[in-house]
């Protein structure tokens, strides 16, 4: 603009040519202002297994050598219960020749056009790029989900497409256009202004899931668990949503109308905390998120498993979504959905990926139990990817205290469900992993009748600001029927409020016994 000037182009979602200018502005500004986006490199890494090659007139499918290095770009979309374009094993070779354009669903096409018009060569699409019908290539491929995005040069996110179908450029409300008003004086000078109308976020908003960024039916690919570590492995993303675009980096924040955002202080590096309570943290948000597929539980999850263990250290393994150095804190989880005892199994019971959603409502534990040993077993080569689909395939031993615990029936959907622990006041506060209140539930106790059950003492909840005294917490456990071994059902807490929930030495005098938790 010339001096004097104080407007500047409201910049939408579209394939214009001030767009990518707009991009171009800020991939150049990370790369030569942000100190710790500029300390990854993107520009000259190892290249995934395969890419498309865009940067002639066809589209054809890659096999990188092993030492090749590169820059590529990565895409970011939902699949919507739409089936785009595959790599297959029957199909392979011809995709190496050429991948006709009009066979590409119109994110692929944009998410292309937008590679060129960056002026850059190759493009990761997972539906291409992994052969999607051979296990050992997709499992091989998730498990390097983390070296993927966060060596991608920007990855381009098809913010308002619930499918492959709709696009990186939707159609827009007109209401939003911007609008060049005639040169204006301004102290003596001539001066440009773009006017639209305002999207509703104000500026300084946080680069977040629920503020700038949305979700819901007009962001659908931030309702999604797989987007999850999509998003927070990227060092670059660039959004492109109903109204404008967006521009995430590590170090900042943009959008298409205002100058600068505050990054979201929910992303894993912007949290600082303890490793173990930055990673409930996440859980909590993953399992908030939308997956098709219960088996992708981990897979989903496996890259920033991956990533997370490298920038923390002393974690120890991963243990079915859980760290090894930091159990058993880790186990007090709760649910919000109870789990189907009729559903394929996909997680040891003590795993918050054995419940439909799980979440840490609890604050630090510190633990009265210890590990005795603890096995998982994974179906493939990634040690943060699929179980094997055999509950024998993991199990965990803990020594600590155990007390009887009698749960009865509970018909009531809003009060809160207590057990008898034959304590000294009240009753534990229970909540089920399991459903037993359903009548059509295999597990669901009958009117009048109880389940007898054993409540292993997990550890002490401190007091604080929103939870007033401290809590006791245990694990509630079912034995298998003619076996040793037991299962988690549910969590129950005694707050100290009341009094201690035992006489006087009583919780701490019982012997220590193990039980081995599957």
């Amino acid at each position: 603009m010339e001096e004097g000037d104080f407007g500047r182009p409201a910049y939408e979602c579209n394939d214009s040519p001030a767009v990518f200018e707009c991009i171009q502005a800020w991939l150049q500004r990370c790369g030569s202002e942000h100190e710790s986006c500029r300390a990854r490199n993107t520009q000259h890494v190892p290249l995934p297994t395969r890419l498309l090659d865009v940067g002639g007139d066809d589209i054809r499918l890659i096999e990188t050598t092993k030492d090749e290095q590169g820059i590529y770009v990565c895409l970011s979309h939902c699949w919507g219960g739409y089936q785009p374009i595959r790599t297959l094993q029957g199909n392979i070779e011809r995709h190496k020749i050429a991948i006709p354009w009009d066979c590409l669903p119109k994110t692929f096409q944009d998410a292309v056009t937008i590679v060129r018009k960056i002026g850059l060569r190759y493009l990761w699409i997972d539906s291409l790029c992994i052969i999607q019908d051979s296990t050992s290539d997709w499992r091989a491929e998730a498990a390097r989900m983390a070296d993927i995005y966060s060596r991608a040069y920007f990855t381009i996110a098809a913010l308002s497409a619930k499918n492959s179908k709709e696009g990186c450029f939707p159609t827009h409300d007109h209401k939003y256009e911007a609008h060049y008003l005639t040169p204006v004086s301004f102290q003596g000078k001539p001066a440009s202004v773009f006017v639209r109308q305002d999207h509703g976020h104000p500026g300084g908003y946080f680069m977040s899931q629920n503020t700038v960024l949305g979700r819901g039916p007009t962001q659908p690919l931030l309702d999604r668990a797989w987007v999850f570590q999509e998003r927070n492995l990227s060092l670059r993303v660039v959004y492109f949503g109903k109204t404008e675009i967006f521009w995430e980096c590590r170090t900042a924040g943009y959008c298409g109308c205002r100058p600068g955002i505050r990054r979201d202080p929910d992303r894993p590096e912007c949290i600082q905390t303890q490793s173990w309570r930055k990673w409930q943290l996440m859980v909590d948000k993953y399992r908030s998120l939308s997956l098709t597929m219960a088996k992708d539980t981990f897979p989903a999850l496996s890259g920033l498993a991956r990533a997370f263990q490298r920038e923390n250290k002393g974690l120890g393994r991963y243990l079915a979504g859980h760290w090894e150095a930091h159990l058993p804190r880790c186990l007090a989880w709760t649910t919000r959905e109870s789990r189907a005892a009729e559903a394929d199994w996909r997680a040891p019971s003590w795993s918050w990926a054995s419940v439909a959603s799980a979440t840490y409502d609890l604050k630090e534990v510190e633990p009265a139990c210890s590990v005795v040993a603890v096995e998982c077993r994974q179906a493939g080569i990634d040690p943060y990817g699929e179980l094997e689909v055999v509950s024998s395939s993991c199990w965990l031993e803990l020594s600590g205290r155990l007390f009887p615990g009698t749960l009865p029936y509970h018909d009531d959907p809003y009060g809160y469900w207590n057990i008898d622990m034959r304590t000294t006041y009240g009753h534990g506060h229970f909540t089920g992993d399991l459903d037993f209140k359903s009548t059509v539930s295999p597990d669901a106790i009958p009117p009048g009748g109880s389940l007898e059950l054993l409540c292993l003492h997990l550890g002490v909840s401190k007091a604080t600001d929103s939870q007033k005294g401290d809590e006791d917490i245990f694990l509630a456990l079912r034995q298998f029927p003619n076996s040793d071994e037991y299962e988690r059902v549910g969590l129950v807490s005694f707050n100290q409020l009341h009094g201690k929930i035992f006489p006087d030495g009583q919780l701490y005098s019982q012997k220590e016994v193990t039980v081995r938790i599957k």
